[in-house]
């Protein structure tokens, strides 16, 4: 039943906020079937919590030595942490993929 549960909206949601290794925030774009501990995200803080140019990683790049390491998620948070809401990102025309 997990595991369905699992496939079904994978183990980070589109919309979560994430914290990674290195400290910066990035929200869930879109999961990924193979390595579900490794969605695509876009950054949206520094490790500071400054504003930053967002920027779009799929996280699976870890796994094929493209991308560092510390980019690995660290926690997840609640919509609002740092100030951050999924709303407002939909809002300025940010596509989350619809889970499953």
């Amino acid at each position: 039943l997990v595991d369905s549960f699992m496939k079904m909206i994978g183990l980070y949601p589109p919309g979560t906020i994430v914290e990674l290794v290195n400290g910066k925030v990035a929200l869930v774009l879109a999961g990924n079937q193979k390595y579900q501990h490794l969605p695509r995200v876009i950054q949206v803080l520094d490790e500071e919590q400054n504003v930053i140019s967002e920027k779009v990683l799929n996280l699976a790049d870890i796994e094929k030595g493209k991308l560092d390491k510390d980019n690995f998620i660290k926690r997840a948070h609640v919509d609002g942490a740092f100030g951050i809401r999924m709303q407002d990102y939909q809002k300025k025309g940010i596509q989350f993929a619809a889970p499953g």
